[in-house]
């Protein structure tokens, strides 16, 4: 009866912990948190809210820094929110302290809208989440003016660092997991010689999505290992991330080499459909650290333009006595465009000590240097091929400078290094690239001149659209809809391939498309008559899947049918 009584009184305390508490700048810490009688401190919420409680904030200044000092439990997130239409601002002027918000060991906690601001002095930080804490999400929060010295003209050093977003993994057996960092906006901040939104040390399965990063003075996004954030060595890398659709711009420094996104000793983290402009480098994967590696890195469908630098690059830039080196990682379907704005001879792309690295299906459009490759010392099993180079001079004017030698001429170039066999100079004929439209228009010489081998399974492209139609990747991070299909007149029956029947047609809520020959999966797919793939869906094998319309709006649609032999689009009606 003891422990039945003890668990009872565990699962009630546990009940009595959730709730909704409100917080507002005219309540009282002496209050009960209702809405009528809100608590005035957002502390008070952290120190009290258990698992499952939501904490409403109502709009208003707080100057405080907030400790978390409890955890919620799996499924029973503790929530941190703004009141609805309301604005929550958490100022540190004048507060002491080094982070705005704190979370050290602890698990479960939602961030959600907050605006924090002004927290000035070396090591200051918005956000800082420490040694252990797992399961934590930070979402839609605005955070700016974090700086390392209240003094705007304050000298900088390796010593002087601000962390306006900052997950550190440095605890020595605990990993940090699922830690999500989304829809967030990071600006005008003096980090000194740290960065703007940092993943560190024994973190791994997190994600950096749909963040605004700019106005910076050095990196924008970085992932980093084997700076002795966990003193277990073999778990000091951020690792198992992913890094998508963050909009970084105006990243750069007067003192240090930053890039816009920046993978230094991370370890298997994709890093797609991002848009980098006017930063210093736009996105760099290296490894400072003698006698280490940064490996597994994937770098696709991203917009990379107007860089002072490179807009990529990769390797170890001072192997093998002064850093480490970049392996096994593979950078595709990218689109460079007039990158290296100051003519500093780095060209497009820039490329250090690699091993087993591949450079495939990019659209790299030089500016008036005509420059378009900078590469220098050792690098085994670098693979180039299948790209889309283009510049304003032509092909004869092309320059790439290869392990110190400067080759004038595309076609020279390609004898030279045995680099780019099957790659083309042509112009992409890019929608409107002065006005940052990089999508393919029709009769684009990059459309089905990617990578052969490469089946897209799974991967969309930078407007988040399914990957190679046509039977091909097309270069660069937009994969062209191919707008003639629109056309199609001839009957569903006579354009669909035998064994696949689609009916009824006209729809109304439902269509089954029937799969009566063959075991290899099929894939099916929607899209609309704007380009946009609506739907995807997989069949293992011969059967018959059912497609729900009944939220369509009525007209014409267009279903893609796929075995990876035959690319098959066939008109469906639904009215």
């Amino acid at each position: 009866m003891k422990t039945i009584f003890s668990l009872l009184l565990a699962c009630c305390i546990g009940f009595l912990s959730a709730a909704d508490y409100y917080v507002s700048p005219t309540g009282n810490d002496n209050n009960p948190g209702t809405l009528a009688l809100p608590w005035k401190k957002i502390q008070k919420a952290a120190s009290t809210a258990g698992p499952g409680s939501n904490v409403y904030i109502r709009g208003g200044v707080y100057f405080e820094k907030v400790e978390m000092e409890k955890s919620g439990t799996a499924g029973n997130y503790i929530t941190f929110t703004t009141y609805p239409g309301e604005e929550v601002i958490l100022d540190g002027t004048g507060v002491g302290g080094q982070a705005m918000i704190n979370i050290y060991k602890k698990n479960y906690i939602r961030i959600i809208g907050l605006h924090i601001r002004n927290n000035a002095g070396n090591f200051a930080a918005g956000i800082l989440i420490e040694f252990g804490s797992r399961f934590i999400e930070v979402r839609n929060c605005v955070i700016h003016d974090i700086h390392f010295n209240s003094n705007s003209n304050a000298p900088v050093n390796s010593n002087t660092n601000a962390n306006p977003f900052l997950v550190y993994g440095d605890h020595p057996s605990i990993v940090m997991t699922n830690i999500v960092c989304d829809g967030n906006e990071i600006y005008d901040c003096r980090t000194g010689f740290s960065e703007a939104l940092t993943f560190d040390g024994n973190v791994s399965d997190f994600q950096v999505t749909n963040n605004h990063v700019h106005h910076i003075t050095n990196i924008g996004i970085d992932m980093a290992g084997h700076f002795g954030a966990c003193p277990t060595a073999s778990k000091d890398q951020a690792r198992n991330g992913i890094c998508r659709g963050n909009y970084v711009h105006h990243c750069g420094s007067a003192y240090a080499t930053a890039a816009g996104i920046y993978v230094d000793g991370g370890k298997n983290i994709v890093i797609e459909q991002n848009k980098v402009h006017n930063c210093q480098w736009g996105i760099e994967v290296g490894c400072e650290n003698v006698g280490k590696t940064t490996s597994g890195i994937t770098v696709r469908n991203n917009l990379l333009y107007h860089n002072a630098d490179a807009g990529l690059a990769f390797g170890g830039y001072d192997y093998p006595s002064g850093s480490g080196r970049v392996v096994s990682s593979s950078f595709i379907n990218n689109t460079l465009y007039q990158n290296d704005t100051t003519s500093g001879g780095f060209g497009e792309v820039y490329i250090s000590s690699t091993s087993k690295c591949n450079f495939k299906s990019n659209i790299i459009f030089s500016g008036a240097q005509n420059k378009f490759m900078l590469k220098e010392l050792a690098s085994a099993t670098l693979t180039m091929d299948y790209n889309d180079y283009y510049g304003p001079g032509g092909t004869s004017a092309a320059k790439v400078e290869w392990d110190g030698t400067i080759y004038t001429g595309f076609s020279n170039y390609v004898a030279a290094t045995a680099k780019d066999q099957h790659s083309i100079f042509a112009n992409p004929l890019l929608v409107n690239a002065p006005a940052y439209d990089f999508h393919l228009s029709a009769g684009s010489p990059a459309i089905n001149t990617g990578d052969p081998a490469y089946t897209g399974a799974g991967v969309f492209d930078y407007d988040g659209e399914t990957r190679v139609l046509g039977g091909r990747v097309d270069c660069g991070a937009d994969e062209r809809f191919a707008a003639a299909l629109l056309t199609m007149e001839t009957p569903v029956e006579a354009e669909a391939p035998t064994g696949i029947l689609i009916y009824p047609n006209p729809a109304q809520s439902t269509f089954h498309i029937r799969f009566e020959t063959g075991d290899q999966p099929y894939l099916i797919e929607v899209w609309n008559l704007q380009g946009k793939c609506l739907q995807s869906t997989t069949q293992s094998s011969a059967g018959e899947a059912e497609i729900s319309c009944e939220d369509w709006v009525p007209g014409v649609y267009l279903v893609r049918v796929s075995d990876g032999k035959f690319d098959n689009f066939v008109k469906v009606v639904k009215f």
